[in-house]
């Protein structure tokens, strides 16, 4: 995340949606701007949090900014996201370099996991990081993949000049998807399929094996209950 003072903008660093390239165009076009890197223990909430990839709303708190601060990020699709993470921690996780994507989305994540554990951040459902609550609160949003072309549609909406570079490519591997796990897909990220407007596959298989634990509480998360966002049910 990157506070421009002089531009009175913050850029909401999305995992995965070419956030490395645009933190190293803006950090050379504004070597005054604040940026947050790595991780940190916060002791009031008992917590790690990944400085990088906070909230608009963390940023805004952790900068002292008022809620009129112009922001923007970027989204992608959640299957390619997906699939980008998942070498990701490959490459930097060699406990887990042999791991398959459907062992991953069945046996290691779930919502809760996505969500609020940092180490699995590079999988967080993307609206988390745009929107509180129902509302949208970033002022502007474009898609990876309309960059390049998108890139200048930023510079002229805010101002600025700053070449954007090639970075952190880990290259394509493998990128089918079974049936299985696009059904998983489908119900981890419904959100962002529907506020982001892209498209789902359809698939009849599972979205789930039947292991989880305590299931039954599963259908509080709204992407159980057809994207309900009441925060009234209870178990």
């Amino acid at each position: 995340m990157i506070w421009i003072a002089e531009k009175n903008l913050i850029f909401v660093h999305n995992p995965k949606c070419a956030g490395t390239a645009i933190h190293k165009a803006l950090m050379t076009r504004f070597p005054k701007a604040e940026e947050q890197w790595g991780r940190r223990y916060e002791a009031a909430r008992d917590t790690i949090i990944d400085l990088a990839h906070m909230s608009l709303s963390e940023g805004r708190a952790q900068f002292g900014l008022d809620a009129d601060v112009a922001s923007f990020g970027f989204v992608r699709d959640p299957y390619a996201r997906f699939l980008s993470a998942w070498r990701h921690l490959k490459h930097w996780n060699r406990d887990f370099a042999q791991i398959a994507p459907d062992e991953l989305a069945f046996d290691v994540l779930d919502e809760e996991r996505v969500r609020h554990d940092w180490k699995f951040v590079h999988f967080a459902p993307q609206y988390r990081f745009f929107f509180e609550g129902p509302r949208r609160a970033v002022t502007r949003l474009w898609k990876t993949e309309a960059l390049p072309a998108a890139w200048g549609e930023v510079e002229r909406a805010f101002g600025f000049e700053a070449p954007l570079p090639y970075e952190n490519s880990l290259g394509k591997g493998q990128s089918e998807l079974s049936d299985a796990l696009v059904a998983r897909l489908n119900l981890l990220y419904a959100r962002d399929f529907a506020l982001f407007d892209y498209p789902l596959r359809r698939t009849r298989a599972p979205a789930s094996r039947g292991r989880e634990l305590y299931a039954k509480f599963v259908r509080l998360w709204p992407e159980r209950r057809k994207l309900d966002m009441s925060d009234k049910s209870e178990i």
